[in-house]
């Protein structure tokens, strides 16, 4: 219905707008009991079983016990003739046109007409246009909670899929390999081969921090995960070396007479391939036991750390520190020959290397088997001593992974002496 349309658009009453319509769109368009316009038949006052109009005025808007006109008055109003009201609440009044001028019912009078441009329903009801407009709202309102809906879910998939997903199938992909040549004997030495290389990438990713490093420092938080990855890939590789080594060392021995130079070769291959499965243990024991490049160590807070380091309140000067120089210096050349203390990360201190030095230079031996691994000190005299040293490099806050099983003794054997 348009704005300035007299009826309603559905069943075609001028006593309501097509927004307010009893029948709605799909529904019959009048009442199935009486035949009115102006309500369902839900809403009907007259009932499946009484008759259809009022008995006094012949209306089929209200029943016959809700006549407004009375059983003796007349059966219309004296002002306009409608049947709806009482001549006492006929709304056009005496004077007044006797019906609406926009649509000439005569059940209300033009201000209260639900079609005019300027009717009171403006204020009274929702117009088609606000109705419009509110469900256009709605709409909007839900694509935007849709929108945000569909980010977050985007985004979840993303994280588990870059931090949980990707680093544990990448990093476990020589056993996943290893199962796949146990399961499909038909692609075993490919799926075999493809293994090695699976063990390969995961040293190179823990070397580098790539995957590894986001899984501890995003999902585990203890790069305990990481050692138990690499034992576990370690024996799926030496599972594969066997996958390889066995046909290949079946095939030199069935030749060995007939060729012996290509027995020869095949003894050799299979040779390099268990010599490369040994050597991964002391690679390994390497990467879990002294982890000083190995960047996904150093990301976990740990306060036992900053509680250790802190500990020796007073101040260490560097004239402290040069007068007592010559105290347990070695004159080895390996890579922590700078280091005042090297012999603190290389063997087992003993309490007749501590008896001698005072607490200072105790203090001072403790710390600096932490900054040998990059540790950023927080206090001051710690921080300004390590500066000067040309060997140091502050990279992370926390290195207790880092740490060897000789060093995390030695801290403990200082710290009783200091």
């Amino acid at each position: 219905m348009s704005l300035f349309s007299t009826e309603c658009s559905h069943c075609g009453s001028k006593e309501h707008a097509s927004v307010d319509c009893p029948h709605g769109i799909l529904s019959a368009n009048k009442c199935k009991y009486c035949g009115s316009v102006d309500h369902a038949s839900s809403d009907c006052p007259h009932g499946v079983f009484s008759s259809n109009k009022c008995k006094h005025c012949g209306s089929t808007e209200h029943a016959s016990s809700d006549c407004p006109h009375g059983l003796f008055s007349s059966n219309k109003c004296k002002h306009c003739g409608s049947t709806e009201h009482a001549s006492s609440e006929c709304p056009h009044s005496i004077f007044s046109a006797n019906k609406c001028k926009h649509c000439g019912s005569t059940n209300h009078s033009s201000t209260e007409c639900p079609h005019g441009f300027f009717g009171n329903n403006s204020t009274n009801r929702p117009s088609s246009t606000s109705t419009s407009s509110s469900s256009n709202n709605n709409g909007c309102a839900g694509i935007i909670g849709w929108l945000i809906g569909a980010a977050v879910v985007a985004f979840v998939v993303i994280w588990l899929a870059v931090n949980v997903v990707l680093p544990i199938a990448l990093l476990n992909s020589a056993l996943a390999l290893t199962i796949l040549a146990l399961a499909i004997k038909r692609f075993r030495t490919l799926f075999a081969i493809l293994a090695y290389v699976g063990g390969c990438y995961m040293l190179l990713d823990i070397t580098n921090g790539w995957f590894s490093l986001v899984f501890v420092k995003n999902v585990v938080k203890d790069p305990i995960w990481i050692s138990i990855f690499v034992y576990i890939n370690t024996i799926a590789v030496g599972l594969s070396t066997w996958f390889l080594v066995r046909p290949i060392w079946k095939q030199a021995k069935l030749i060995e007479s007939t060729d012996k130079g290509k027995s020869i070769l095949f003894m050799s291959i299979a040779i390099l391939l268990i010599a490369i499965a040994a050597s991964s243990a002391p690679i390994i024991y390497h990467f879990m036991e002294n982890p000083i490049k190995n960047n996904w160590m150093g990301g976990n807070s740990n306060s036992s750390d900053g509680n250790s380091l802190n500990q020796g309140g007073s101040s260490t000067n560097n004239n402290t520190v040069n007068n007592n120089n010559t105290v347990g210096e070695t004159s080895n050349n390996n890579s922590y020959s700078q280091c005042r203390y090297p012999q603190a990360s290389e063997r087992l201190l003993t309490p007749s290397d501590l008896s001698s030095m005072n607490k200072e230079d105790l203090r001072i031996m403790r710390n600096e088997i932490f900054a040998r691994h990059g540790y950023i000190f927080k206090t001051v005299d710690m921080k300004s001593y390590f500066a000067k040293q040309s060997w140091y490099r502050g990279n992370y806050n926390d290195v207790s992974s880092m740490l060897t099983s000789i060093e995390k003794s030695n801290i403990e054997l200082i710290k009783r002496y200091e």
